[in-house]
């Protein structure tokens, strides 16, 4: 009895020197299973930020240089100033110079760009992971914008532009002393270029005047219904309120405010006008829009008559996602949208 028991004795001896082994073991794997959670979690979560800053500095910035779109791609001094624009934006959101990986323009059509894109690339230092030997985690991101034809507009001024006219001036080339409204002696049938954008006839000479200054106050879309013309010259409201925004222009004093050759978008000078189509005597279709910088009123020497500087660029609207730029809707205003 007593060699029974010292033989089990010794035996389950050895079984227990055997589990502590076991123990340490399956101890290290743990360890290591925990090590590389911990990997995934803290150093891929940190990488997820660093690819969510990028990301929002990226959106960012090609959103800042895509309102100076779209750009001749012989025009190497607009293409430097979105270049320009969107490192400042970027810099600004903390992304460095060294990661920037490029800036593309993208979809020419006609000659001009119409999109453009950013691609940003930086590492992402580890610190649990480096026991799996992965020192960094590469960061990748882009973001791209492209600008369509716009179906609406806001701060829309009641005069406009018949279509088959400014299809004409466009063709030949014409883009200076294009008339937005006509002045004493050059109407037709009581027209002048004015139309009522209440869609409601006779709205009066101060509210004509208001939304010369100030822009319509509700958004307007392309084929929504028909608009009044404004009967009548009314030289007086008209040269007043356009002269008081052509004044109002504080940029480029050098070369005396905005002009055809360099604007601000948002200066005041900047006027968003209907190009129409007339479906009765008196009422007309609005069928795009078009965007001029002012001239001085006065220099034409006829009372009422309102000239502009046919240019391209990004206003606030409805993007026409069926259509690209170079259709038959696209007179220079456009919307800007995500393209990536």
């Amino acid at each position: 009895m007593k060699r029974r028991n010292l033989i089990w004795t010794v035996c389950m001896s050895g079984i227990l020197r055997n589990e502590k082994g076991s123990v340490i073991i399956l101890v290290t794997l743990a360890l290591t299973a925990l090590l590389t959670m911990a990997a995934l979690v803290v150093d891929v979560g940190i990488a997820y930020c660093h690819g969510s800053r990028l990301q929002n500095a990226a959106d960012a910035a090609v959103f800042a240089g895509g309102r100076l779109l779209p750009a001749a791609e012989w025009d190497t001094d607009k293409l430097s100033a979105i270049e320009d624009r969107i490192r400042e934006y970027l810099e600004k959101n903390g992304v460095s110079l060294e990661e920037i990986a490029s800036i593309d323009f993208t979809d020419s059509i006609g000659g001009s760009y119409y999109g453009l894109q950013v691609s940003l690339n930086t590492q992402s230092e580890t610190g649990f992971a480096r026991v799996l030997g992965v020192d960094s985690i590469a960061v990748d991101k882009q973001a791209g914008v492209k600008v369509r034809p716009s179906l609406s507009a806001d701060d829309v001024v009641p005069v406009s532009v018949v279509k088959d006219e400014l299809d004409l001036l466009l063709e030949q080339g014409q883009t200076e002393h294009i008339i937005l409204k006509y002045g004493g002696g050059d109407g037709s049938n009581g027209a002048f270029g004015a139309i009522n954008l209440s869609g409601v006839k006779g709205g009066g000479a101060n509210q004509y005047y208001n939304w010369i200054l100030s822009g319509y106050t509700t958004e307007i879309a392309v084929g929504e219904k028909m608009y009044p013309i404004e009967p009548g010259n009314m030289a007086g409201p008209t040269s007043k309120a356009f002269n008081d925004r052509y004044a109002s222009c504080t940029h480029f004093p050098e070369e005396g405010g905005c002009n055809l050759r360099r604007f601000e978008p948002t200066c005041r000078r900047v006027v968003k006008i209907p190009v129409v189509e007339y479906i009765t005597a008196h009422d007309v279709q609005i069928v795009g829009f078009a965007v001029f910088i002012l001239e001085d009123c006065y220099a034409n020497g006829k009372a009422g008559e309102v000239q502009g500087s046919y240019v391209k660029t990004v206003i606030n609207g409805t993007a026409d996602y069926s259509a690209d730029a170079d259709l038959d809707r696209e007179y220079g205003a456009y919307c800007l949208t995500l393209s990536r």
